[in-house]
């Protein structure tokens, strides 16, 4: 074989298929992955190098061994020996490509089969191997993608990472970024499109970049990353644009100009129109600089500074220095402009005091309906107004937090309205029975908040809470009740931020009830019952291939006292579920082998399963998404990002019942 296009192994059963030597300065990649059961030819490249690329493949492998030709760009360069592949393998390989490049290639006759990628898929092969999609669509068309080995730690980045240039050589050298900047700033229309693809990138763990142009790279790879996460890309569209001002480019500029002057303006207009038509092949600086002229002479500073961000969007979009009148103008006048700013920004802020204090004053107004008692949003205002002084000062404020457990009983057994007629005797019993100091809030569902202030110890007035429903004979059906207390001196040594505390003050109070709840009916939850509540914990499953959103739900639900079990795929879950007790499951749609929506249709199936209560989370909450979801049974989906606080605040609804903050 000659050496010349000898291929190299660049990765374990990765392969370089190029040629040492390439004409010219465009110098083109091509690689093959060697699995068990897929041969993987990742874009065959140019049909000027197809005799050379088979020669290359049957060094490694016999090349009509190729199962599996992925296509991630509709690009020429990459695809117009794709037929010349095909005819050449005795069987039709498997086209694995996106959606939108697929008809490109459809409309060159090519009769295949397809694998149509998604955002975010992951192509799973027989033997285990997964190559991750990352879309940059746009980068250059609608439909490109890339693609990330994970087993082996390769990201072949297609057009990223390239460059365009003489006698590059395999890796990449000391010269190779300069050449690599270049050709992203001048064929990359925006650093918008750019930006968010280079933040996932950042993220993974890579050991070697293999891009379609130019040079790999092995070596100084967060280098490369920073040097394309900092380009100026549109060098090209903007040269051109500035080249393509006319009449009517500055036409349009002025009449946009004129409609923000102050005033009337028909003779400026004219003046500028008339300067612009004598001078628009002058450069476009010099002609720019004079318009902002006549607006300072004849309008003022004021009217300058009132249409300069229209100037400003003219200079970027044309590619054209800042008018040098702008900036003499405003540095002389950077005082009194400062001022101005100060003066607004001092009407912001008492614009907002009073914003607030209205917000306040109608937030403390809000009671309950139901029961004519201050509500929840009332309580959390009181403890965030009481909370900072009473730590400073180490005031250890109580609150009782009451639910009432067998509502949903109550509300089924007589119906609805004797469910809130039990709530509205509750509430009659305990503002009858408060001492006048202390304070009193319906929260949501069955679940009520009695405040003491007055540094009074509360388990006395807990047992005659207790005692007063019991011996009552208000109501139909005795409510069945659990009773939790929370101090603030629980928190004295928090570093925490206070709305982070009442948030774990509300978290606390339902922990306790629930273990209460769980010792019997009537019950005032003691620290002793802490011991017996865990050994008997709730068990959350967590369904996740994201890591880092299992961590952070993981570590939230173990401070609340729930035990925690995790699988990253579908299978691994179900297996879980069939082996183990679990109380909830929260999964995502998106899951390897199995995914969230058959995991709660395979639940369905069985009557043990069927029962457990299911959480989704994704990104994915789409209508039809969502339909399909509540048609499974599913209790909840939420959407990511989601907020932990709401999550734990659904998950502990779901557990607790009619619990809530």
């Amino acid at each position: 074989m000659t050496s010349n296009n000898s291929p190299r192994e660049i990765a374990n059963s990765v392969y370089w298929l190029s040629p040492n030597i390439q004409p010219g300065s465009l110098r083109v990649n091509q690689y093959l992955i060697v699995n068990d059961n897929d041969i993987i030819l990742i874009d065959p490249g140019p049909i000027t190098l197809f005799e050379q690329l088979k020669d290359t493949v049957n060094e490694i492998i016999n090349f009509e061994q190729i199962n599996n030709i992925l296509v991630t760009s509709a690009d020429i360069e990459k695809v117009s020996s794709l037929q010349k592949v095909i005819d050449s393998l005795p069987k039709k390989p498997k086209i694995i490509t996106s959606w939108n490049i697929k008809l490109s290639l459809e409309t060159l006759g090519m009769d295949c089969e397809y694998l149509i990628v998604d955002y975010k898929d992951s192509i799973d092969f027989v033997d285990g191997n997964n190559l991750k999609v990352i879309p940059i669509p746009y980068l250059k068309s609608p439909g490109t993608f890339i693609i990330y080995d994970e087993k082996r730690k390769v990201l072949f980045s297609g057009n990223l990472f390239g460059a365009i240039a003489n006698n590059l050589r395999k890796y990449a050298d000391i010269d190779y970024f300069d050449y690599m900047v270049a050709y992203h700033e001048y064929n990359f229309a925006s650093s918008e499109l750019l930006d968010p693809i280079i933040d996932y990138i950042d993220n993974m763990e890579i050991d070697l970049i293999a891009p379609f142009y130019g040079s790999m790279i092995n070596k100084n790879i967060d280098e490369a990353i920073n040097k394309i996460r900092n380009i100026n890309a549109g060098v090209y569209s903007k040269h051109i644009a500035k080249k393509m001002l006319s009449m009517v480019n500055y036409k349009n500029l002025i009449k946009d100009i004129t409609k923000k002057l102050p005033g009337k303006n028909d003779r400026i207009k004219e003046q500028m129109l008339s300067y612009t038509r004598q001078n628009q092949n002058e450069e476009p600086e010099k002609v720019l600089n004079e318009i902002s002229s006549l607006i300072y002479y004849h309008k003022g500073l004021e009217s300058l500074i009132l249409v300069k961000n229209i100037i400003d969007d003219f200079c970027i979009k044309y590619n054209i220095k800042t008018p040098s009148i702008i900036k003499e103008v405003l540095n002389e006048t950077v005082g009194e402009i400062n001022n101005l700013k100060q003066k607004l920004n001092n009407l912001e802020v008492d614009n907002k005091i009073l914003k607030k204090t209205l917000d306040e004053t109608k937030v403390n107004l809000y009671k309950n309906d139901l029961t004519n008692l201050k509500n929840g949003k009332s309580f959390i205002e009181t403890l965030s107004f009481d909370l900072p002084k009473a730590l400073d000062e180490k005031r250890d404020n109580k609150i009782i937090f009451i639910n009432v457990n067998n509502l949903s009983e109550i509300n089924s057994s007589y119906g609805d309205t004797m469910g809130d007629e039990t709530l509205r005797n509750v509430s009659i019993l305990l503002r009858e029975n408060k001492e006048e100091k202390h304070e009193l809030y319906k929260l949501k569902g069955s679940l009520f908040a009695y405040y003491i202030k007055d540094g009074n110890d509360p388990y006395p007035y807990a047992e005659r809470i207790i005692n007063l429903i019991k011996d009552s004979d208000i109501f139909i059906e005795k409510p069945k009740i659990s009773l939790s207390i929370v101090s603030f001196g629980e928190y004295f040594n928090e570093k925490k931020h206070y709305d982070k505390i009442i948030d774990d003050i509300f978290d606390m109070g339902q922990l306790r009830l629930k273990i209460a709840k769980g010792i019997g009916d009537n019950i005032l939850f003691e620290d002793h019952m802490l011991k017996e509540y865990s050994e008997e914990s709730e068990v959350v499953l967590i369904v996740d291939e994201d890591q880092y959103t299992t961590n952070i739900l993981k570590n939230y639900l173990i401070d609340l006292g729930y035990r925690i079990l995790t699988a990253r795929n579908g299978e691994k879950a179900l297996k879980i579920i069939n082996e183990s007790k679990i109380d909830l499951v929260i999964s995502s749609i998106s899951l390897p082998k199995l995914d969230g929506f058959s995991l709660k249709q395979k639940m369905n199936e069985k009557s043990n399963t069927r029962k457990i209560k299911f959480i989704l989370i994704d990104f994915k909450k789409s209508p039809s998404n969502t339909k399909r979801a509540y048609s499974l049974g599913i209790n909840y989906f939420i959407k990511k990002p989601f907020l932990i606080e709401e999550v734990v605040g659904i998950v502990n609804n779901i557990i607790l019942g009619d619990y809530s903050a």
